[in-house]
């Protein structure tokens, strides 16, 4: 996830953003406002990670041994399940 990613969903949720002369930006943040932003990151990092085992799985149908093949995309397909799901929780 960029920095930029990161900001963006700050500003989405922040209370007040305060500019200052220099151009910094300061957040503030009630407890239902930092506790939104944290999940929105979580799930962002969620799918990026569960995307990167789906491309896994796609890779694993190029290998020469069709048991090796189907249980590496199984277990590539069920981390990203399990990944996704702790969002759920």
């Amino acid at each position: 996830m960029t920095d930029e990613e990161i900001i963006e969903m700050a500003r989405q949720v922040a209370g007040m953003i305060t500019i200052h002369a220099n151009g910094e930006a300061t957040y503030s943040f009630y407890e239902y406002q930092l506790k939104t932003f944290t999940n929105l990151v979580a799930q962002h990092e969620r799918e990026a990670c569960a995307k990167f085992l789906m491309q896994g799985v796609d890779l694993a149908g190029l290998a020469q041994d069709p048991m090796l093949t189907k249980y590496t995309a199984e277990l590539l397909s069920g981390c990203a399940k399990y990944i996704l799901a702790r969002g759920q929780a």
